[in-house]
């Protein structure tokens, strides 16, 4: 299985955002619809990552491991510092959002009878 082109995921995010399609409806109902973008999203920055490096430099590319590959954006054969920091902190944020916390509360299903309101 290939992974998707970062196009797709951020098409798909952007359903989720609006609300729209099969898919979009039910994110928003059920509320999980935040940690899915967030998680689309990053997806299609390691895809971006991923594409620059088999533009510039194929064996980077090759390389497993998404955080080296982060990290020599800063080298000389990547596009500087600011841009490396930008993903750097975007992949970070991203990351963030979509882990999920001890103290958060589960989405609350609108079809579970033992939630509802009497």
């Amino acid at each position: 299985m290939t992974a998707p082109t970062p196009q797709r995921c951020l098409a798909a995010a952007d359903q989720l955002l609006r609300g729209s399609g099969l898919l979009g409806t039910v994110a928003v109902t059920a509320g999980w619809w935040p940690r899915a973008c967030a998680c689309l999203i990053r997806l299609a920055l390691e895809g971006g990552i991923d594409a620059y490096w088999r533009r510039v430099k194929p064996t980077v590319a090759a390389c497993r491991q998404g955080r080296a590959k982060q990290l020599m954006l800063r080298g000389r054969l990547g596009p500087g510092g600011e841009t490396a920091r930008r993903v750097a902190f975007a992949w970070a944020t991203l990351s963030a959002a979509t882990h999920h916390h001890c103290y958060e509360l589960a989405p609350r299903l609108r079809s579970c009878v033992a939630c509802t309101p009497r």
